[in-house]
């Protein structure tokens, strides 16, 4: 049975169950049309398991998810506080009175997968030293590795990563902000609806910019993120094929070539979402594209 021929037979199942209810279309749609992007090369085995095998699976499924990861116990750095007031006047990150780094420092100096610096990480995406110093000492910081929260945007088109404590310091100033008379200024948002177009950005004060998509990208895969949709799937493959240009040949595998990005899947420990995903589909659509390139060198 393939993917769709499931998906018919459960939609005409909830229509025959839900006949003088509500439906919600829309959702009906989106599952349908996710469906036939996702499922249209899969097919459903479906076989008879006897009892003792269905509890058997169970318990090996109960013993995964009671499975958990011990970390390395850390004291958490001291967030060192500046000006914060600076934030409300600027244009740039360059005339903020505070230290900033960008992902590709952060990647090359932090994380113990050295790979990803290679990916063509958004120039306009930046990073206060309290976001990324989480842990005390110059260790990696691979399993303390900041979740990226809130940030402000400026007329520049750069963005800027906060800690929690920074946000919590700055959102009051943007709250008690009067109205500016320019058309554009920075703004005080959130990383979720900032890369998200469809949801409705009840956190945001300022006026705002549009945010390219190599920004929206950055922060996606920064979160571990394994879905692009739209735009946003080309310019994760463009930030991807960039780190394949900035390898020398026959030094790495083909999935180093690209950057690792499933490295950061597995350091927010969203490896369940990565099979069949956007970030699966790229991955293998330039090893694939590595491949041919290196017999073609071969041949000649």
């Amino acid at each position: 049975t393939s993917v769709t021929e499931a998906d018919a037979r459960a939609k005409d199942f909830y229509l025959n169950r839900n006949v003088n209810g509500k439906r919600n279309d829309i959702i009906m749609k989106q599952i349908d049309d996710r469906c036939r992007v996702l499922g249209s090369s899969y097919t459903v085995m479906r076989t008879n398991v006897d009892e003792e095998c269905e509890r058997e699976l169970e318990r090996e499924v109960e013993e995964e998810e009671e499975e958990e990861v011990e970390y390395r116990k850390m004291l958490p750095a001291e967030e060192i506080d500046w000006d914060y007031h600076t934030t409300l006047n600027s244009d740039s990150v360059a005339s903020l009175p505070v230290p900033v780094q960008t992902i590709p420092q952060i990647m090359r100096c932090r994380m113990s997968c050295d790979n990803l610096s290679f990916i063509a990480w958004s120039k306009k995406l930046w990073c206060t030293e309290n976001w990324i110093k989480t842990v005390k000492g110059d260790s990696k910081i691979d399993s303390y590795f900041r979740i990226p929260d809130c940030l402000i945007g400026f007329p520049s088109g750069e963005a800027l990563l906060l800690s929690e404590r920074e946000a919590n310091e700055i959102l009051p100033l943007f709250q008690a902000r009067e109205r500016s008379m320019f058309s554009v200024e920075p703004y005080f948002g959130h990383r979720s609806f900032e890369s998200d177009n469809t949801k409705v950005p009840f956190l945001r004060y300022g006026k705002t910019w549009v945010m390219h998509d190599d920004i929206v990208c950055s922060f996606r895969l920064l979160n571990g993120e394994t879905m692009y949709p739209g735009s946003q799937r080309t310019s994760l493959k463009a930030m991807l094929r960039q780190a394949q240009k900035r390898h020398k040949p026959g030094r790495f595998s083909l999935v180093q070539t690209i950057g690792e990005p499933i490295h950061l899947v597995s350091v927010r420990d969203k490896l369940e979402d990565y099979d069949r995903s956007d970030l699966e589909e790229i991955t293998m659509e330039l090893t694939c594209e590595a491949e041919m390139d290196q017999e073609l060198q071969r041949s000649n």
